[in-house]
């Protein structure tokens, strides 16, 4: 599976884990979250950030805080 915000993309590995590459403020980097990037069962992207499923339930996001990058307050 890959995914595209407007300036970076995001691919899903066969083993769960995800590969990021472009523009850092579009969700290019995620060295911030790799940690939590494991199990992941599915992609998401807006035009600024991604979000990652984890087979538990649970969600990350990275990417431009202010249009869903960031989803600590939820």
């Amino acid at each position: 599976e890959i995914v595209g915000s407007d300036g970076a993309f995001a691919a899903l590995a066969g083993d769960g884990h995800v590969v990021t590459w472009g523009d850092s403020r579009y969700g290019g980097d995620i060295r911030t979250v790799s940690e939590q990037l494991v199990d992941v069962q599915h992609l998401c992207a807006s035009r600024f950030a991604f979000v990652a499923l984890r087979a538990d339930g649970s969600v990350v996001s990275w990417g431009h805080a202010s249009a869903g990058g960031d989803h600590s307050s939820v």
